[in-house]
């Protein structure tokens, strides 16, 4: 009686191998994750590759405030460094602007309630009688901040308004510069390097932040800096607007 029962255990523990086995062997092989091969390890690639290869409608939504997607607003690299302006580590994958997403310099640009207005802007090698302390200066310069490479200065002057009723704090440099081509895509075109004055409320990477109180309404310098190359194409400030949660490019035209 023990012999019978050993080997009817002998037989259930074989079965349960083979069933173990086969199961295996049918099991579907799931594909791997795809990695993007962008060059910046963006969201944007990798999306745009489980897509087939179509770029997401709209963009990608770079907040430029929160050392987010992008992290321009910050001075310093995450490990101490300065940025540098590689367009193999920096620039996007080429998107197209459509029509409607142009503005006029002048028009009041809209995030979280902070309204942000081009009234000017100046592209120069010279960094003229701005303040010095206040320039990010990882690129080559003179002794008097002049450009000395085949790079350029973009600075431009803006508005901004807190439209809101409550304390909002937010990065003065949260729009970008874009080199727009014939077909109308567009890259990043630079870094952002200058503010006329430093905000000192914060840690060392919000000194380009500003906190406005209801109502508030400052008009502030920003710089960037772009190379030379970018000069072949059209060149644009692009903002990012956020109205009801919902976000869009904007693009404003500067030569």
């Amino acid at each position: 009686m023990k012999n019978r029962t050993a080997i009817l255990k002998i037989r259930r523990f074989a079965l349960l191998c083979c069933a173990i086995c086969c199961f295996a062997a049918c099991s579907p092989e799931y594909p791997k994750r795809p990695v993007s091969d962008a060059g910046t390890g963006s969201l944007e690639g990798l999306i745009e590759q489980e897509n087939g290869g179509q770029a997401p409608e709209g963009g990608t939504q770079d907040m430029g405030d929160s050392g987010q997607e992008g992290g321009s607003d910050v001075p310093d690299t995450a490990d101490g460094g300065k940025p540098g302006l590689d367009s193999n580590e920096y620039a996007e994958e080429m998107s197209p602007i459509r029509q409607e997403d142009i503005c006029q310099m002048g028009d009041a640009l809209m995030y979280d309630g902070v309204s942000f207005c081009l009234l000017s802007y100046e592209r120069t090698k010279d960094f003229g009688d701005r303040v010095s302390e206040n320039l990010s200066d990882w690129f080559e310069t003179d002794a008097d901040k002049n450009l000395t490479g085949d790079y350029y200065y973009i600075f431009l002057t803006l508005r901004i308004t807190n439209e809101s009723s409550e304390t909002i704090e937010v990065h003065r440099t949260h729009g970008e510069i874009a080199a727009v081509k014939e077909n109308m895509e567009y890259c990043t075109a630079g870094e952002p390097c200058y503010v006329d004055e430093e905000y000192t409320e914060g840690d060392p990477s919000s000194v380009w932040a500003w906190k406005f109180e209801p109502g508030e309404s400052i008009t502030c310098e920003v710089g960037y800096i772009i190379e030379g190359d970018c000069l072949e194409d059209y060149l644009y400030y692009k903002f990012i607007t956020s109205e009801n949660e919902e976000f869009a490019d904007k693009f404003i035209k500067l030569e």
